[in-house]
């Protein structure tokens, strides 16, 4: 069974003006590497290929030094960097292609939606320079180095789905497998997931408030963690932010542990 607790998911990390490997998460705050099996967001799916946010634990700084071309990261052109941010004063992201800032077979990366589990073979990068207009509107600060990792589906002639919501990277010897699974209320506050992997209670702590539309659970193999990939209610008319839809990953431990959040048509 489980508890009610509050997750706890990304870690906070100071922003400096040292120059070093600091890694800025795309669209999101700053992050400290997650334990394997880690869920990464899925950016975009487009011509067969789908493009996710790298994990933390990428050290960006050789890719960038090899393959960012534009100026010297460490002496920007500040008439430059300043035209490029967005709005005035916020900050600006120079974007290159390079090669994967890893070894091949160094993890494996399987591409999730709600109804679907497929390995994704990493063939390339897309590195991001990222400065930040300092207090006073005048100072560079920076640079902030992350990227994504772009790459088609492994199988032969498989098509990767538009609905991608996250990629989950393993160590080389697991997988990702999908788990038949039913969703059902309990009581007044809690739901309980129900699959061949075990059952788990969640109450209303457990989701900040919310409700769970639909869910799947994965489940790591061999002997790895089990996870549920959830479509959240939609968010309450009271709410600061509303978004049109959005989408958790959950980590089925003894207690629900939000891994990750993707949310769509925010306003």
């Amino acid at each position: 069974m489980i508890a009610s607790r509050r997750p706890e998911w990304f870690t906070p990390a100071a922003v400096g003006l040292v120059a070093g490997a600091l890694m800025l998460v795309q669209g999101a705050s700053w992050a400290q590497p997650q334990p394997l099996p880690e869920p990464l967001r899925v950016m975009t799916v487009r011509g067969g290929e789908v493009c996710f946010e790298a994990s933390p634990r990428i050290n960006w700084q050789k890719t960038a030094q090899r393959y960012f071309t534009e100026f010297p990261l460490y002496r920007p052109d500040a008439q430059r960097v300043k035209a490029a941010m967005v709005p005035p004063g916020g900050r600006a992201v120079f974007e290159y292609p390079a090669a994967l800032p890893f070894p091949k077979g160094w993890q494996r990366y399987f591409a999730v939606s709600l109804d679907a589990v497929q390995e994704v073979n990493p063939v390339r990068a897309i590195g991001h320079v990222t400065y930040r207009a300092g207090r006073d509107g005048q100072e560079i600060v920076g640079p902030f180095l992350s990227g994504l990792i772009c790459g088609p589906a492994s199988a032969k002639k498989a098509t990767l789905p538009d609905d991608l919501l996250f990629v989950v990277a393993t160590r080389p010897d697991m997988r990702i497998e999908r788990i038949d699974s039913s969703l059902a209320p309990f009581g007044k506050d809690a739901i309980e997931i129900s699959s061949a992997a075990g059952r788990w209670r969640f109450y209303a702590e457990d989701l900040g408030g919310r409700g769970i539309a639909e869910g799947r659970v994965l489940r790591a193999q061999p002997g790895g963690p089990a996870f549920l990939v959830a479509r959240m209610d939609a968010d309450p008319p009271d709410a600061s932010t509303r978004c049109r839809q959005t989408f958790r990953i959950y980590e089925l431990a003894a207690q629900p542990v939000m891994r990750l959040q993707q949310a769509y048509g925010c306003s």
